[in-house]
């Protein structure tokens, strides 16, 4: 093994002569030539390495593995361990408790992009030196910067009493006027449950504005209220259902249509609390791979029977959208399975309804179920 020190040249430090020792100090000129060369704490240590006879070619070795070999997981693991990452690159707040927030780890993700401040608000994109309008396009009177977007627009403060959490953050927009240090208090000190709807809200209203820049799509405040409220309470009654259905261990039972074929599944359901009639669809290949689902809502309670009419006109609906032919539909409502016209319908057979879809198709069903099946 060799080494540059200083001004040395390459210096021989492990001679032919002693590959057969094991200590360093077993030639003394070596052993003076070492603490010549460091001070006494370095020289000690290294007059401490055991020279193995069966070890003559010097490798790199992973100390943070077992097995020696660098893997950038126990790289990253080692460098968020560093005093240097605890010191110099640590960003204070309190992440754990907006990561424990009850809301999907999207919403979750989006908070903390502005709480890092990374959302690309206007005022944000000029100053990364993108041209832009400053304007808000929402109220379209303040600049667009982050607190703006979120609390400060007029516009926007509807939204917020809607979805019933204005009595909750008014108290945080007394006491901050910067948004990561409101979010992450909401996160620490309200229920996870609000901070979840409070999350859900941020979402819909970014997403409000992002459609009023690139698609020219304006939603009305006290639906986007409506919309936060609605979209936290569905993710909210699946992930207590998938819970359930997981302790309960129920096996689910779902026959695939023939080879060609497409099923899709319509159901629909009412929430008494909120008085809203709920309704959704789900397209399945042969193979039970999924295809695509859709969901929809009406304030007011309809009939069991509009309800699943209304779910199966706007499945089918997208079934005519995405060009589908040979379709199964299938629900669990005999009323609307035999309201069907029978010139095209196969008979219906435990809910299923079997059909090629076609534009005359829907025109059909249509006028059958908006006549009152």
């Amino acid at each position: 093994m060799t080494i540059i020190v200083h001004n040395f040249q390459h210096l021989e430090l492990m001679p032919t002569s002693l590959k057969n020792k094991f200590l360093w100090s077993a030639n003394k000129s070596i052993f003076l030539i070492i603490h010549s060369l460091f001070d006494n704490v370095v020289a000690k240590e290294i007059l401490n390495v055991p020279l193995i006879e069966d070890v003559l070619v010097d490798g790199l070795v992973w100390s943070a593995e077992n097995n020696g070999t660098y893997n950038v997981r126990s790289g990253y693991r080692l460098w968020r361990n560093s005093p240097i990452h605890r010191t110099s690159y640590k960003v204070a707040g309190k992440w754990e408790e907006l990561w424990n927030i009850m809301a999907p780890l999207r919403v979750k993700h989006l908070l903390w992009r502005i709480c890092r401040g990374c959302l690309p608000s206007r005022v944000s994109l000029r100053k990364h030196f993108v041209q832009c309008p400053m304007e808000c396009p929402v109220c379209e009177d303040n600049e667009e910067e982050d607190w703006h977007v979120f609390f400060g627009c007029n516009t926007i403060i509807q939204c917020w009493r809607v979805a019933g959490l204005l009595s909750i953050i008014e108290p945080h927009l007394h006491h901050f006027n910067d948004v990561k240090s409101l979010i992450l208090d909401v996160c620490s000190k309200e229920d996870r449950k609000e901070a979840g709807r409070f999350a859900m809200t941020i979402e819909v209203i970014w997403k409000n504005r992002n459609n009023i820049v690139w698609n020219n799509d304006r939603e009305g405040f006290s639906r986007m209220g409506l919309q936060a409220f609605f979209n936290w309470q569905e993710w909210f009654t699946a992930q207590d259902n998938q819970n359930r259905s997981s302790n309960a261990h129920t096996p689910v039972n779902w026959s695939p249509p023939g080879e060609w074929w497409v099923k899709c599944n319509v159901d629909a359901g009412f929430n008494k609390t909120y008085r809203s009639t709920n309704r959704g669809w789900c397209f399945r290949d042969a193979m039970g791979r999924f295809i695509m689902a859709g969901i929809s809502w009406d304030i007011g309670n309809l009939s069991p029977l509009e309800a699943e009419a209304l779910a199966l006109k706007e499945a089918v609906q997208h079934a005519v959208t995405l060009n589908m032919n040979c379709v199964i539909f299938e629900s669990d409502s005999q009323l609307v399975s035999k309201g069907a016209p029978p010139p095209v319908w196969s008979p219906p057979i435990e809910g299923k309804l079997k059909c090629n879809v076609d534009v005359g198709f829907n025109k059909v069903l249509s006028s059958t179920i908006e006549g009152g099946v």
